[in-house]
């Protein structure tokens, strides 16, 4: 199983059809834009703002598992669950794992292009 690498490309491309260029279209996109989403859950974690923290963590994980970044989507869902528990130290821990989660996912992205064809 492909669980283990940072993008499910195989699943990926099932999702879009086998639309390569789309694929990398989104791809880029999100990784060129991920850090504002990022700060928009770091902000709500220093106010404690729960709430905000669960809906932000929640569309974030959406956006990553469109994208198959599947351990990033399981890191996000766990950071859901902490904001719901109101257990604010591993809100920051579990933000800390998704952000490196999506970096690991965008250096696999940037060496690994020709996986896509």
């Amino acid at each position: 199983m492909t669980e283990n690498k940072p993008i499910n490309i195989e699943d990926l491309l099932e999702r879009v059809d086998n639309n390569i260029d789309f694929a990398l279209q989104m791809l880029d996109k999100f990784f060129n834009s991920y850090k504002t989403r990022i700060e928009e859950i770091q902000k709500a974690i220093e106010t404690k703002d729960y709430a905000e923290i669960k809906d932000s963590a929640h569309r974030l994980k959406g956006l990553t598992g469109n994208l198959s970044l599947m351990r990033c989507f399981d890191i996000l869902l766990s950071l859901e669950k902490k904001a719901m528990e109101k257990n604010i130290q591993a809100c920051a821990e579990a933000l800390i794992l998704a952000e490196k989660s999506i970096i690991e996912a965008n250096e696999y992205y940037l060496t690994n292009q020709d996986l896509f064809y």
